[in-house]
């Protein structure tokens, strides 16, 4: 019983230390606010809380389910009403980053700027350096070939030069790079295209690898258009053909004339010979496979040069600017986010146990914008869609509605009417 009793006598403890702990804090709160001279703030009544729809499921906000009232001619009225942004429709759109790398510029591309046709003419402009090369490059040996002696200085000039051809090719895949950097740079509000180039990642190694590309694909070609080894190869079969029959021929005339070993080893050199032939013919056929390999190879490096722009998917204007000029992105990295305003959808509820989906689905609607210093302004629409799940006693509709621009000739921009977030009043007409 001693111990029971301590035990108590400790629970008690710890309560009194407790209580007194709690009144002594409110004590000085008090007194601080006494010495500071703080406003007493009363204790905020308890709000019943009202029932809301249930945002991960309905997707449409956050509203206050009040009940529609019936305007004289029997049109709904509903005052809280929310412009958004359609969605799946085009009028939304980020551009990330197709890779890792250095973002160079983001400016305003002229809208008949046609980036396959200028990857086109320039590589038409290499091929045919290259080639002209190869051509001068292939005499130049050719003239070199009874010379045994090479000069180490001669050699490494040359060298010196290739290396700077190559440069020089490279540097014809930068024809437009002055053109771009005079290009506007992006800023937000700026009107974009559908289509239209905004910008573009790092490209250089890519470029490095497009000339090498067309290299292998010129050497390809000329690989595949030399018939000269098939020639050869039958001549040397005719050859080889003719001496094994007069072997054989004399050999059958007078035998003992020529030794059979030596019969033997003419019918293996016209064997060898027709066997080259074939062989000519295969090396010609993988020569023209490896063509399409190294025409492959270079569109696929033209591909990844495209995906390096970034291009606009949708007509809108640049809502925000995530990166800027010279930073590194990695793979995925939003760069853009683009918004199409002329047309928005206005969401609201509607009680379930008063009006039927069928009563106002497909129904013009009125929305009223009440906007500071001005008078109401109101543009029509249509309920495009209307759920058929009941939440805390209402359903939601959807209707599309097409936006307007105003103009403010104080600061000489464009603004939209109806912006996405706002509450409404939209007002349907049943009858």
């Amino acid at each position: 019983m001693k111990q029971y009793d301590r035990i108590a006598r400790a629970f008690a403890l710890c309560a009194f230390v407790g209580a007194f702990s709690l009144n002594a804090a409110s004590a000085q709160d008090d007194y601080e606010n006494l010495v500071l001279q703080r406003p007493e703030i009363p204790a905020a009544p308890a709000t019943p809380a009202r029932p809301v729809a249930n945002d991960a499921f309905s997707g449409a906000g956050d509203f206050n389910l009040a009940e529609s009232t019936v305007a004289e001619d029997g049109s709904l009225v509903v005052a809280n009403a929310k412009v958004e942004i359609p969605k799946g429709e085009g009028y939304e759109a980020t551009i990330s980053a197709n890779g890792q790398g250095l973002l160079d510029e983001l400016r305003l591309y002229d809208d008949e700027y046609n980036l396959s046709e200028e990857l086109r003419a320039l590589s038409e402009h290499i091929a045919g350096e290259i080639a002209a090369e190869q051509s001068q490059a292939d005499g130049a040996s050719d003239s070199k070939k009874t010379e045994s002696n090479v000069d180490p200085d001669q050699a490494r000039q040359t060298a010196v030069q290739g290396v700077e051809k190559q440069f020089a090719l490279l540097g014809r895949l930068g024809i437009a790079e002055k053109q771009e950097s005079e290009r506007p740079r992006l800023r937000r509000g700026m009107i974009v295209k559908k289509g239209q180039y905004l910008g573009r990642l790092q490209d250089d190694e890519l470029k490095q690898e497009f000339v090498v590309a067309l290299q292998e694909l010129l050497v390809a070609r000329k690989e595949a258009d030399k018939t000269l080894e098939i020639d050869v190869a039958e001549a040397a079969a005719r050859v080889a053909q003719a001496s094994y029959r007069r072997a054989d021929s004399l050999n059958r005339s007078m035998p003992g004339s020529v030794s059979q070993e030596e019969v033997d080893e003419k019918y293996y050199d016209w064997i060898r010979a027709a066997k080259s032939i074939e062989k000519a013919k295969y090396d010609l056929e993988v020569n023209k496979e490896k063509v399409k390999v190294s025409l492959a190879r270079a569109n696929a490096t033209m591909v990844q040069i495209r995906n390096r722009k970034l291009r606009s998917p949708v007509d809108g204007f640049i809502d925000e600017i995530y990166q800027n000029e010279g930073q590194w992105v990695r793979e995925g990295d939003e760069i853009l986010h683009i918004l199409r305003l002329d047309k928005v959808q206005v969401t609201g509820t509607i009680n379930a146990e008063k009006t039927a989906p069928e009563a106002i689905d497909g129904k013009t609607v009125v929305v009223s914008v009440n906007r500071p210093g001005s008078d109401p302004v109101e543009l029509e629409g249509k309920i495009v869609y209307v759920r058929q799940v009941v939440e805390s006693g209402h359903y939601y509709f959807y209707a599309d509605v097409e936006n307007r621009v105003i103009h403010n000739d104080e600061t000489g921009k464009d603004y939209w009417l109806l912006n996405p977030g706002s509450l409404v009043t939209l007002t349907i007409k049943t009858n």
